[in-house]
């Protein structure tokens, strides 16, 4: 099995899974007629891994990345993480602006030029992940992973009370980027290869059971970790046994463009439920979360396939536009 396979099946996971939370929370907050059970328990489930896999994921081979001088790993991860992050704020803060009577986000001129230092939507994800990128790059010069991943754990624990900036999402964040790094010095990608069906029932049933105290009791916080790591663990396995069996390619491919669907899939997801509910009258729900979903793949897909076509991915995605 090529090392990166089964990478691009979880990210394919996670991706969907993304789309999904964003739909139903867009939902919630239009106040149509969704169920308040549904709703928790499904945005619970969604939320309690998807974004420690992504940072999980993005940890696995930064190894390498740290070897690079620093002004040519940067130089790097400034085309392949900052200028999206800038070009889709601007993009979708303006339209947020424009069409504020329209859309959940309320928002203001003044409000779009916080993206500086207070990021907004989905982009947080790549204002903290570059921020632990560097975090990591200066960390590994002068202390052990070992060593790194202790106070990365010691941060997770201290998250709650950093409510400043960034910090606590960064803190929360960090242990599961540095547990990538950690694992992929232990052969990590040699061990996931001789993953068996009989892993997937186990892992499925650790899920469930970690879960289900998860919502039935209140946990302290230190539990999210376990709740985070059983559904990577999910997540991974499904990913592995899919590749290993050559299976679900379209997960694979939504994997590889999994930047491209995070980027645009509010956009697309919320001028959909704006047309299916103001403009065609539509208040089904479960109309509205599935054709909600599919949009927010299928549209940001759309759109690159037609910026590809027209040479224009360099500006709007910067290093993704190389993609197939």
């Amino acid at each position: 099995m090529n090392r990166l396979a089964w990478v691009d099946y979880a990210k394919g996971i996670g991706i969907l899974l993304v789309v999904y939370g964003h739909v139903l929370r867009g939902l919630e907050s239009s106040n149509l007629a969704l169920s308040a059970t549904f709703y928790s328990l499904s945005d619970q489930l969604v939320y309690g891994f998807h974004m420690p896999l992504f940072f999980f994921l993005s940890g696995l081979f930064v190894e390498k990345w740290i070897t690079k001088d620093f002004s040519t790993g940067i130089s790097q991860k400034v085309k392949t993480i900052v200028y999206p992050y800038l070009i889709w704020s601007l993009l979708q803060g303006s339209v947020n602006v424009i069409l504020s009577s329209y859309t959940n986000a309320k928002m203001s001129w003044f409000d779009l030029l916080k993206m500086f230092y207070d990021p907004f939507g989905q982009f947080w994800f790549l204002y903290v992940l570059f921020l632990i990128f560097i975090f990591y790059y200066f960390g590994r010069k002068i202390m052990s992973l070992q060593v790194l991943f202790l106070i990365s754990i010691g941060l997770f624990l201290l998250s709650p009370y950093l409510n400043f900036w960034v910090l606590d999402r960064f803190s929360y964040q960090l242990v599961f980027f540095v547990g990538g790094a950690l694992l992929m010095t232990l052969n990590f990608d040699k061990l996931v290869a001789k993953l068996t069906k009989k892993h997937l029932f186990i892992a499925l049933a650790a899920f469930a059971v970690v879960n289900l105290l998860y919502l039935s009791t209140d946990t302290i916080h230190a539990y999210g970790f376990v709740v985070a790591a059983t559904g990577m663990a999910l997540t991974l396995v499904v990913s592995v046994l899919l590749a290993n069996e050559n299976l679900g390619r379209t997960l694979s491919y939504l994997g590889g463009l999994s930047m491209v669907i995070y980027l645009a899939h509010i956009l697309a997801t919320s001028g959909f439920r704006i047309l299916l509910s103001k403009g065609a009258g539509i208040s089904d729900v479960t109309m509205h979360i599935i054709l909600g979903t599919i949009a927010g793949v299928i549209l940001p897909l759309v759109g690159y396939w037609i910026t590809s076509y027209l040479k224009l991915n360099g500006p709007l995605f910067g290093y993704y536009s190389s993609k197939k």
